[in-house]
């Protein structure tokens, strides 16, 4: 099987799999929250059923308050993970403008521009963000990302490594750096960072999609298909999935979908 292009394969994780590190980095609900409390009654991962409400009460707080810099980033990323990117990019440049040197901001508009696919843009966000913290593994996590769309390979993999050396148990980092790997068909490499995702988080499919996809690129298709057979059971209905099994075809025609949400 010929090895499909690093962003093809990159692609394949979602942008969500960078929203979390967002909304994760927040040092406290927005300020504007103390009067409007119901835009604090959110727990991670949030139900997509309660993204309007969410929604509603940040506008209400930066109504409020339009000074406060993390409703807008909160909000950003809530346009994120409903695939309103341009909106979240809205948000994001307001937060960089409110705080400059705010990390946090230029982390937020680097998902945005990620969600756009103006990876260029990626690059210099996350650059910056790097600048402001040194030790925000997101934002090395999304640089690599904008690397790999160049198939700048080798950056990729050193800022993914940082990310990891940085928060070792966030098991997406160990997805990408080994997507990053299978590109250069470098099997070993690829193969142990898949098994440490999985060993990491057990219920994520991309790591099992991956594996897969390389145990049967090296022939091995009894183990390839059961991977990927464990990756569709894992998520059967999410168009993001990377790989699917086509029952009418054979073992090493398995193929990478380019999906982004």
């Amino acid at each position: 099987m010929q090895t499909v292009a690093i962003w093809t394969v990159c692609s394949c994780l979602p942008i969500a799999s960078c929203v979390m590190g967002l909304l994760g980095m927040r040092e406290h609900l927005p300020t504007a929250d103390r009067v409007v409390p119901r835009a604090a009654a959110f727990n991670f991962p949030i139900p997509a059923k309660d993204y309007p409400r969410i929604i509603s009460d940040l506008d209400e707080a930066i109504r409020l308050d339009p000074t406060d810099a993390d409703a807008y980033r909160n909000q950003s990323a809530m346009r994120l993970s409903q695939g309103k990117y341009d909106l979240a990019l809205a948000d994001a440049n307001k937060v960089v403008e409110l705080t400059p040197n705010d990390a946090r901001g230029h982390y937020s508009r680097s998902v945005a521009h990620a969600g756009k696919g103006n990876h260029e843009l990626v690059i210099r966000d996350a650059t910056r963000a790097i600048e402001l913290a040194p030790n925000l593994a997101a934002a090395y996590f999304i640089r690599a990302r904008g690397y790999a769309s160049f198939a700048k390979s080798d950056k990729a993999i050193a800022d993914i490594g940082r990310a990891i050396e940085l928060d070792p148990r966030t098991a997406v980092y160990y997805v990408f750096r080994g997507d990053c790997y299978w590109w250069r068909q470098e099997y070993e490499p690829a193969l142990a960072d898949y098994d440490a995702a999985i060993q990491l988080n057990p219920t994520l499919p991309y790591g099992f999609e991956r594996r897969g996809a390389v145990r049967i690129e090296r022939g091995d298709f009894d183990c390839g298909l059961n991977d990927l057979q464990t990756a569709i059971r894992l998520n059967p209905d999410d168009p993001a999935a990377g790989f699917k099994v086509d029952a009418e075809a054979s073992a090493d025609a398995a193929a990478v979908r380019r999906e982004f949400t």
